[in-house]
């Protein structure tokens, strides 16, 4: 998502490892995501930089220490060297703090995310493992402690590897800069029970071919499996201010014009990042292409609940998808853009509020009678956020 500073933290490692026994004690700190610095509600994609930002320039030194007691699972000069990249290449960004959560919220997200799969029978004990888009490494890192037997990461940043390398030094995880789309793995290293690929589908060139690869490298075995996470376009969220740049109705464009337009606007949020997105998926589209690669496809929801009552998950879109239209124009505001993109992104997000509209309610007349397919693919086109799936061999 962003640069990162070159080095990490010596002793993180085997801080993680120390800490992995009291995951539940995590949850409240990734709940606080949510928050702002002084505990009131707000929205992480835009609001907390205007906390952050005062506060960063009146106590310095208060708010490095707050963020020490944060992210504790990462050492303090890693922390120090990562707020000293934001203050060079972010300074007064609105989207900092997001950058911040990503980068040094990782180690406990990871352990989360273990957690909960271990909790639905999935567990890395014993297991080889493989991210796709390993970014620092947190994650294998986490599953190593976990008493995973094999952990290899590849990302095609060579600043995320060095990252990573600091990050697991000592811990026997294999780092590779690799596009596993086009270039395959050295002889030898795999197969794989477990793959990984969370937060990097919408930057492959080739999703085809990531899936083929990923096909090639999991094990047969009835156990195997890939775990898939990836934000969700079409959710009202990620309309309203797009994940990666935060800028209403960037998701619905084609990547040259979403590029175009964040180079023009990029200046003014003192951000230095690149446009890096290729395409957006679908969950249907993502079924549709690993099937062809032999893989089948099991969505990560509760699908008893989900099926069983069809509970309106749905009610009040009507008004969400006219606060939308608002709120996205009230945002915009904020961005200094020329006309014909100002009328381009509105244009947008006003045609995707009509299809959203016309979508729920033919899903509202039919859904009683629906199969089970089609309110399961209903719901993670605009609800499931982020869209999160398990594969295995067909």
């Amino acid at each position: 998502m962003q640069a990162a500073p070159t080095g990490a933290a010596s002793g993180w490692q085997r801080n993680v490892c120390d800490r992995i026994p009291v995951v539940s004690a995590f949850s409240s700190l990734v709940q606080r995501v949510r928050s702002a610095w002084a505990g009131t509600p707000r929205d992480p994609f835009a609001d907390d930089g205007a906390y952050f930002w005062p506060e960063m320039e009146a106590r310095p030194r208060q708010v490095r220490e707050a963020l020490y007691r944060r992210y504790s699972l990462v050492g303090r000069d890693y922390i120090d060297r990562y707020v000293d990249h934001i203050l060079r290449e972010h300074r007064r960004n609105p989207l900092a703090p997001l950058y911040v959560e990503s980068e040094l919220g990782a180690p406990a997200r990871q352990l989360l995310l273990l957690s909960e799969l271990e909790a639905h029978g999935i567990t890395v004990d014993g297991k080889r493992c493989l991210d796709i888009g390993c970014s620092n490494g947190s994650l294998l890192l986490a599953a190593r402690g976990k008493g995973a037997t094999r952990a290899v990461g590849v990302d095609v940043s060579e600043g995320r590897i060095a990252s990573a390398r600091e990050f697991c030094r000592g811990s026997d995880v294999d780092l590779l800069v690799l596009d596993l789309a086009t270039t395959d793995l050295p002889p030898h290293t795999g197969p794989f029970d477990r793959i990984f690929c969370t937060d990097v589908l919408e930057h492959v060139g080739s999703i085809p071919g990531i899936l083929a690869a990923m096909a090639r490298h999991l094990e047969r075995g009835s156990d195997a499996c890939i775990f898939i996470s990836v934000f969700n376009h079409l959710s009202t969220t990620c309309v309203l201010s797009e994940p990666h740049y935060g800028v209403p109705g960037l998701v619905l464009l084609d990547p040259a014009t979403a590029a175009e337009i964040w180079m023009s606007v990029r200046a003014q949020r003192t951000s230095s990042l690149d446009y890096e997105v290729e395409r957006w998926p679908g969950y249907s589209s993502l079924v549709q292409e690993a099937r062809r690669v032999g893989l089948e496809a099991r969505p990560h929801i509760d699908l008893d609940v989900l099926l069983s009552t069809r509970a309106p998950f749905w009610s009040g879109y009507a008004e969400r998808l006219e606060a939308l239209r608002g709120s996205a124009a009230a945002r915009l505001g904020d961005f200094t853009l020329s006309d014909s993109h100002r009328t381009l992104l509105l244009e947008k997000i006003d045609a995707y509020c009509r299809t959203a509209l016309a979508d729920h309610r033919s899903f509202e007349a039919s859904r009683a009678t629906a199969p089970d397919q089609a309110v399961i693919e209903f719901y993670m086109r605009y609800y499931a956020q982020p869209i999160r799936f398990f594969l295995r061999h067909a």
